[in-house]
């Protein structure tokens, strides 16, 4: 059984003006992205996330969708089976559990607390990076205009 690396991690809200709960998704797009706290959390607040609420996986599917640079990658299976089949140890992640999201950056997990090997994962989204994201944004922008 691989181990999973692991890298303890507040994603900057102790230094942010907000204070949160249940911001595991702020976290883990701050972190998958290289935003700070605060835009992540400007950006999702955009999309129905409310102070001190969690988000529901529709709300978080639709956010990323409007973000750009994110591929859902389908995988059915738990952390430790990701971490042995599916992984890229250069390529960002998110990854969503039973009520929590966490990020995989370059090979490793940045939480607060360890993700268990054995937890089942519910969904995955490949980071594409910020170039990818405005192409994307773009052949959008075109599509709609020619139709």
């Amino acid at each position: 059984m691989p181990s999973i690396p692991y890298c303890y991690s507040e994603a900057g809200c102790k230094y942010s003006s907000r204070e949160e709960d249940n911001d595991c998704v702020i976290r883990a797009l701050s972190v998958c992205t290289d935003k700070t706290y605060d835009q992540a959390a400007q950006f999702l607040s955009k999309h129905k996330k409310q102070k001190n609420q969690g988000m529901f996986n529709e709300e978080i599917f639709r956010a990323l969708k409007a973000h750009g640079g994110f591929k859902r990658i389908r995988f059915d299976g738990t952390i430790n089976s990701f971490f042995s089949k599916k992984y890229n140890s250069n390529k960002n992640y998110l990854v969503g559990v039973f009520m929590h999201v966490f990020p995989i950056k370059k090979g490793r997990v940045y939480d607060m607390f360890a993700p268990g090997p054995r937890q089942k994962v519910d969904f995955v989204f490949e980071y594409l990076g910020k170039k990818r994201a405005s192409r994307a944004r773009r052949t959008k922008k075109i599509i709609k205009i020619t139709s």
